[in-house]
This record gives C-alpha cells, structure tokens and sequence, in this order.
C-alpha cells in the first residue's frame, strides 16, 4: 500500500518533530528501551508535554493516520490524541489498542 502524503500534513509534521525535539528526555528513552519499549524512535516526552503540544492542533483525521504511520513513540500517542471521535473507526482502535509499540509486550 503506497501512502502520498498532502504537503500540508508533511510540514505539520516537521513543525511537531521539531517541538519533539525540544522536550526529548533521553534519560527517560533510554529507560524505556532497557525495559523492552522498542521503537524505531523515541524522543522520551512525558505524557502531559504529549498533551500540551496536541493542544496546538485541530483534530484531524488525515494528520492522525499521518503521525500513527511515522512509528515513532510520539506521534502515535499524539495521533490517538488528535484523532476524530468520528473517524475512529474499529479498524484504528484495534490497531491502537494492539500495538506493542504504544504499550510494549502487555498488549500482546
């Protein structure tokens, strides 16, 4: 499956990385791997900072599905933060709430 991307979610995108980029905690990253959270990249942002940067943006389906295909620890907590309630479909949930990259081995 080929996903093209809109320019303007490319660059919300970047906008987010880079707010990322000024919280990531190392410490708290690297704790995470030792205990098993693999993720092709985690910055170690602390949940309420998650939230407080989600505040800046409009919920937006295509920007959610956008972040949750980047596989990084904090674009999938902030996809689910910015996804619709009305396109969150069955399909996405089982997706979110199965993910081992979001809670590791428990959602296995």
């Amino acid at each position: 499956m080929l996903f093209i991307m809109d320019n303007n979610i490319h660059e919300t995108i970047k906008d987010i990385k880079s707010k990322f980029r000024l919280f990531m905690n190392g410490m708290v990253s690297q704790s995470m791997r030792e205990k098993g959270m693999e993720y092709k990249l985690n910055f170690g942002i602390e949940y309420p900072r998650i939230k407080e940067i989600a505040a800046g943006y409009e919920p937006d389906h295509e920007l959610a599905q956008a972040l949750w295909k980047e596989n990084i620890r904090e674009c999938k907590i902030l996809a689910g933060l910015l996804q619709p309630a009305d396109t969150f479909y069955q399909e996405i949930r089982h997706a979110l709430f199965r993910s081992p990259l979001l809670f590791g081995n428990a959602a296995r």
